[in-house]
């Protein structure tokens, strides 16, 4: 994998991250939100949903593509904002280490 994608074991599931640059926007031809950008990504880590969790801070920019290609998702929600309904189910944490208790056994 070549650029912002990497894969990264830790524990038993193995975490493909996504870093944030302009970048993988820029190789997609697409940005946040649209699903484009994400089908990409998830191209480029070759994961497919059943075994995928989006893990993000944004409901608009991250949630929504994820409920669209139907992705888990946890939510890090760290301003205790409001979340949108529409784009349940997603798990809802306050901060990183939620998520990886989430996650990691």
């Amino acid at each position: 994998m070549a650029g912002a994608w990497a894969r990264r074991p830790y524990g038993s599931p193995t975490v493909a991250v996504i870093e944030e640059s302009r970048h993988p926007a820029l190789q997609a031809g697409a940005y946040k939100p649209s699903r484009e950008l994400f089908e990409y990504a998830y191209r480029q880590m070759d994961v497919a949903p059943d075994e995928t969790v989006h893990v993000a801070m944004g409901m608009y920019w991250d949630m929504k593509a994820r409920h669209e290609l139907g992705f888990r998702g946890i939510w890090v929600n760290r301003r205790g904002e409001k979340g949108n309904p529409d784009w349940l189910p997603y798990a809802e944490v306050s901060d990183l280490v939620g998520a990886a208790n989430l996650l990691l056994p």
